[in-house]
Protein backbone atom coordinates (compact mmCIF):
# COMPACT_ATOMS: atom_id res chain seq x y z
CA UNK A 1 0.00 0.00 0.00
CA UNK A 2 2.47 2.70 1.18
CA UNK A 3 6.11 2.40 0.17
CA UNK A 4 8.83 4.83 1.16
CA UNK A 5 12.17 4.22 -0.47
CA UNK A 6 15.42 5.91 0.61
CA UNK A 7 13.67 9.12 1.72
CA UNK A 8 15.74 12.20 2.48
CA UNK A 9 14.14 15.42 3.73
CA UNK A 10 15.86 18.79 4.09
CA UNK A 11 14.61 21.90 5.89
CA UNK A 12 15.60 25.39 4.77
CA UNK A 13 17.94 23.93 2.12
CA UNK A 14 20.37 23.19 4.97
CA UNK A 15 19.27 20.76 7.68
CA UNK A 16 19.10 17.10 6.62
CA UNK A 17 16.42 15.80 8.99
CA UNK A 18 15.55 12.41 7.48
CA UNK A 19 18.18 10.35 5.71
CA UNK A 20 17.77 7.06 3.87
CA UNK A 21 14.45 5.95 5.43
CA UNK A 22 12.67 3.05 3.74
CA UNK A 23 9.51 1.36 4.98
CA UNK A 24 6.33 -0.31 3.81
CA UNK A 25 2.82 -0.25 5.23
CA UNK A 26 0.83 -3.23 3.88
CA UNK A 27 -2.91 -3.23 3.21
CA UNK A 28 -4.80 -3.49 6.52
CA UNK A 29 -1.48 -3.16 8.32
CA UNK A 30 -0.48 -1.06 11.29
CA UNK A 31 2.99 0.42 11.51
CA UNK A 32 4.35 2.51 14.37
CA UNK A 33 7.30 4.85 13.99
CA UNK A 34 9.26 4.96 17.21
CA UNK A 35 12.08 7.30 18.11
CA UNK A 36 13.18 10.09 20.36
CA UNK A 37 12.10 13.70 19.98
CA UNK A 38 13.60 15.18 16.84
CA UNK A 39 14.21 11.78 15.19
CA UNK A 40 12.06 12.66 12.16
CA UNK A 41 8.80 10.79 12.80
CA UNK A 42 6.55 13.79 12.14
CA UNK A 43 8.72 14.84 9.19
CA UNK A 44 8.17 11.45 7.55
CA UNK A 45 4.40 11.78 7.93
CA UNK A 46 4.51 15.34 6.56
CA UNK A 47 6.55 14.11 3.59
CA UNK A 48 3.90 11.49 2.81
CA UNK A 49 1.00 13.96 3.16
CA UNK A 50 2.96 16.64 1.26
CA UNK A 51 2.75 19.37 3.92
CA UNK A 52 6.49 19.87 4.36
CA UNK A 53 6.31 23.19 2.52
CA UNK A 54 4.65 24.81 5.53
CA UNK A 55 7.97 24.54 7.36
CA UNK A 56 10.33 25.16 4.44
CA UNK A 57 10.93 21.44 4.03
CA UNK A 58 11.37 19.44 0.86
CA UNK A 59 12.04 15.91 -0.28
CA UNK A 60 15.63 15.91 -1.44
CA UNK A 61 15.79 12.27 -2.53
CA UNK A 62 13.79 9.06 -2.48
CA UNK A 63 10.30 8.06 -3.50
CA UNK A 64 6.94 7.76 -1.80
CA UNK A 65 4.25 5.67 -3.47
CA UNK A 66 0.76 4.72 -2.41
CA UNK A 67 -1.08 1.92 -4.19
CA UNK A 68 1.51 2.06 -6.97
CA UNK A 69 1.03 5.84 -7.52
CA UNK A 70 4.05 8.07 -6.99
CA UNK A 71 3.20 10.85 -4.51
CA UNK A 72 6.40 12.90 -4.79
CA UNK A 73 5.05 15.54 -7.17
CA UNK A 74 1.46 15.71 -5.92
CA UNK A 75 -0.17 18.51 -3.92
CA UNK A 76 -1.57 17.82 -0.44
CA UNK A 77 -5.11 17.86 -1.88
CA UNK A 78 -4.15 15.30 -4.52
CA UNK A 79 -2.65 13.06 -1.84
CA UNK A 80 -5.92 13.22 0.13
CA UNK A 81 -7.83 12.37 -3.06
CA UNK A 82 -5.59 9.28 -3.44
CA UNK A 83 -6.80 8.15 0.01
CA UNK A 84 -4.07 9.32 2.40
CA UNK A 85 -4.91 11.44 5.44
CA UNK A 86 -2.76 12.74 8.28
CA UNK A 87 -4.17 13.71 11.67
CA UNK A 88 -1.54 16.13 13.01
CA UNK A 89 -0.32 16.20 16.58
CA UNK A 90 -1.46 18.91 18.93
CA UNK A 91 -5.24 18.77 18.36
CA UNK A 92 -5.12 21.11 15.39
CA UNK A 93 -8.72 22.14 14.79
CA UNK A 94 -10.15 25.24 13.18
CA UNK A 95 -10.96 27.29 16.29
CA UNK A 96 -13.28 29.73 14.52
CA UNK A 97 -15.47 26.94 13.12
CA UNK A 98 -18.06 24.79 14.85
CA UNK A 99 -17.60 21.09 15.48
CA UNK A 100 -19.93 20.31 12.57
CA UNK A 101 -18.08 22.68 10.21
CA UNK A 102 -14.72 21.17 11.20
CA UNK A 103 -16.00 17.69 10.39
CA UNK A 104 -17.47 18.77 7.06
CA UNK A 105 -14.14 20.33 6.06
CA UNK A 106 -12.68 16.84 6.36
CA UNK A 107 -14.83 15.84 3.40
CA UNK A 108 -13.84 18.79 1.19
CA UNK A 109 -12.42 16.56 -1.57
CA UNK A 110 -15.62 14.51 -1.77
CA UNK A 111 -18.73 15.21 -3.83
CA UNK A 112 -21.02 12.40 -2.62
CA UNK A 113 -23.34 14.39 -0.32
CA UNK A 114 -25.47 11.39 0.67
CA UNK A 115 -22.45 9.44 1.86
CA UNK A 116 -20.97 12.52 3.53
CA UNK A 117 -24.14 12.79 5.65
CA UNK A 118 -23.89 9.07 6.50
CA UNK A 119 -20.24 9.44 7.46
CA UNK A 120 -21.02 12.49 9.59
CA UNK A 121 -23.63 10.41 11.43
CA UNK A 122 -21.04 7.64 11.90
CA UNK A 123 -18.48 10.07 13.35
CA UNK A 124 -21.07 11.34 15.82
CA UNK A 125 -21.69 7.67 16.69
CA UNK A 126 -17.98 7.07 17.35
CA UNK A 127 -17.70 10.27 19.39
CA UNK A 128 -21.16 10.94 20.89
CA UNK A 129 -19.93 13.88 22.95
CA UNK A 130 -19.29 15.74 19.69
CA UNK A 131 -22.90 15.32 18.60
CA UNK A 132 -24.05 17.30 21.62
CA UNK A 133 -21.51 20.01 20.83
CA UNK A 134 -21.92 20.13 17.05
CA UNK A 135 -22.87 23.85 17.04
CA UNK A 136 -20.11 24.81 19.49
CA UNK A 137 -16.99 26.59 18.30
CA UNK A 138 -14.16 24.09 18.50
CA UNK A 139 -12.00 26.49 20.53
CA UNK A 140 -14.34 25.81 23.48
CA UNK A 141 -13.84 22.04 23.42
CA UNK A 142 -11.62 20.29 25.93
CA UNK A 143 -8.29 18.92 24.75
CA UNK A 144 -9.70 15.39 24.48
CA UNK A 145 -12.74 16.60 22.58
CA UNK A 146 -10.50 18.51 20.17
CA UNK A 147 -8.49 15.33 19.57
CA UNK A 148 -11.71 13.41 18.87
CA UNK A 149 -12.68 16.16 16.44
CA UNK A 150 -9.31 16.02 14.66
CA UNK A 151 -9.58 12.24 14.25
CA UNK A 152 -13.21 12.54 13.10
CA UNK A 153 -12.25 15.20 10.55
CA UNK A 154 -9.58 12.87 9.20
CA UNK A 155 -12.05 10.01 8.92
CA UNK A 156 -14.46 12.23 6.96
CA UNK A 157 -12.09 12.06 3.97
CA UNK A 158 -12.69 8.28 3.88
CA UNK A 159 -8.97 7.50 3.89
CA UNK A 160 -7.45 4.24 2.83
CA UNK A 161 -4.45 5.20 4.97
CA UNK A 162 -4.89 7.20 8.17
CA UNK A 163 -1.68 8.51 9.72
CA UNK A 164 -1.94 9.57 13.35
CA UNK A 165 0.85 11.78 14.65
Amino acid sequence: MLKINNLEVVYNDVALVVRGISLEVPDAGIVALLGSNGAGKTTILKAVSKVLYSEEGEIEDGTISFNEHLLNELSPEQVVRKGVCQVPEGRQVFDELTVDENLRIGAYTRRDSTNIRKDLKSIYGYFPILRGRKDTLSVYLSGGEQQMLAIGRGLMSRPKLLMLD
